[in-house]
């Protein structure tokens, strides 16, 4: 296939390029606005070269590109009336192209997982110290669902890095030590739970359903009918567990500390009411 020939002024313009470029930013100096309608003409007419241009650059010059996004935000956001235009048409974009910004919130993360990590960590932090009931409530929740990999995990994590730490385990037992004193009733449950279970007692009760029990008997002893409060109030199973007792709800009365210690292993107890 045949080159196609050069015109005269084609080859005066590659000999006279400087000169050519020198006249240009000449006339762009004196005729600012006719410059700027023919550059929008173009644009308009070539609008797939321009968008290739512009990506090629940016690609070519992040920091220039930072530096003037930057400067644009901050004008932005000074026009109060501007910056709310700019957050609507970004909602709206948002609406209209969800793949896109998916991509875009995909690939960010994969080339700042450091940066998206940390802030992802003081996120956290920040909202388990505002909603602690709810981050409990949740935590209990996914842990139900698949308990026995938690339990493994927890039993992994104990032995491989937290049992061979002293300050981790003197910092545990501390804090244990401290929610056992602010949580007796809970504390003496886990205790009796956990001696049931060592006997081998059939059954099992919350601490709700012994809770219900004690104030279906007000609050008073079972054998002397004396007023019980959270310090003196202790269990007692009416069929004892060393006597094949079940550790339900239904076998269980509350009973005074010198009444649980009296009656012992015992079926039948009785001692005068006051």
């Amino acid at each position: 296939m045949a080159k196609k020939r050069e015109t005269p002024q084609q080859r005066w313009a590659k000999k006279n390029r400087d000169k050519l470029a020198a006249a240009c930013r000449r006339w762009r100096k004196r005729h600012p606005e006719r410059q700027k309608a023919a550059t929008y003409r173009w644009r308009r007419k070539n609008l797939a070269k321009w968008n290739a241009y512009q990506r090629s650059w940016r690609r070519r010059n992040p920091k220039l590109v930072q530096a003037t996004t930057r400067r644009r935000w901050r004008k932005i956001k000074s026009d109060p009336q501007r910056h709310a235009q700019h957050l609507a048409a970004a909602r709206s974009w948002a609406a209209k192209h969800p793949e896109a910004l998916k991509r875009k919130a995909r690939r960010y993360r994969r080339e700042n997982s450091e940066r998206v990590r940390a802030y992802h960590l003081r996120w956290m932090k920040r909202w388990y110290r505002t909603h602690l009931l709810e981050a409990r409530r949740r935590s209990r929740l996914r842990r139900k669902k698949n308990l026995e990999r938690w339990r493994r995990y927890d039993r992994w994590l104990y032995r491989t890095k937290l049992k061979t730490d002293p300050k981790w385990v003197a910092k545990r037992r501390a804090r244990g030590r401290l929610w056992a004193k602010r949580n007796p009733l809970k504390q003496r449950h886990r205790v009796a739970v956990y001696r049931a279970r060592r006997m081998g007692a059939r059954g099992s009760h919350t601490l709700e359903q012994w809770m219900s029990v004690v104030r279906l008997h007000s609050w008073r002893c079972f054998y002397c009918n004396k007023k019980l409060n959270r310090k003196t109030l202790t269990k007692d199973h009416r069929n004892p567990l060393s006597k094949g007792g079940s550790d339900f709800a239904r076998n269980l009365v509350p009973a005074c500390k010198a009444c649980n210690s009296g009656k012992a292993g015992r079926r039948r107890y009785r001692r005068r009411r006051e």
